[in-house]
């Protein structure tokens, strides 16, 4: 694969035209010079707004004959029948890519309903993200070490803004009195 200093794929093999059966070779899919539009909760976002290089050309199967995480997570959330994605703004590439291939792929077509909320990233007190790809605690994991619901929600409302310095009960509550509309209201 070439590198280039920017951290973003160069297309250096877009036209090599080498064959699906190399071993470990990684297959990338050509993606357009515009990319479909997809529905956000809070703000309208057009796909002109993403960084094209983020996604040029993503890759669709790894160079160990896995899946990529760009169709591994479309599949998972198609699956689970997931209507409503929640992740951070640095994610906002991968909901374009994943938009695009779901739309070529006929039984995946319905991903495009998904409505999704970019929000801004979350920072421990440290300032660095909190994720699990980071190293943070999973939801689930906090459940089972004991804290309740209520500590989670409102842990989750002070990371985000909502309410500073009152207490939340519930999510219902949190979102009810920071959001001006429901995600799915019509």
């Amino acid at each position: 694969m070439a590198a280039h200093p920017s951290g973003h794929y160069p297309g250096t093999c877009r036209q090599a035209g080498y064959a699906f059966s190399l071993p470990t070779t990684a297959w990338r899919i050509r993606t357009p010079a515009k990319f479909p539009p997809y529905r956000e909760w809070i703000h309208d976002i057009h796909p002109e707004q993403v960084d094209k290089a983020e996604i040029q050309d993503f890759v669709v199967r790894r160079r160990d004959g896995l899946p990529a995480y760009q169709i591994a997570s479309v599949v998972d959330d198609i699956r689970g029948g997931i209507n409503f994605i929640v992740r951070g703004e640095d994610l906002r590439p991968s909901t374009q890519a994943q938009v695009f291939w779901a739309g070529l792929v006929p039984a995946y077509q319905t991903f495009a309903n998904t409505i999704f909320w970019h929000h801004s990233l979350l920072l421990d007190t440290s300032g660095a993200k909190l994720s699990k790809s980071a190293g943070a605690a999973s939801l689930k994991t906090q459940r089972e070490s004991g804290q309740s619901s209520t500590k989670l929600y409102q842990k989750f409302s002070e990371l985000l803004g909502f309410l500073p310095g009152q207490q939340v009960q519930d999510l219902k509550t949190s979102f009810a009195r920071f959001f001006p509309k429901p995600p799915f209201s019509k």
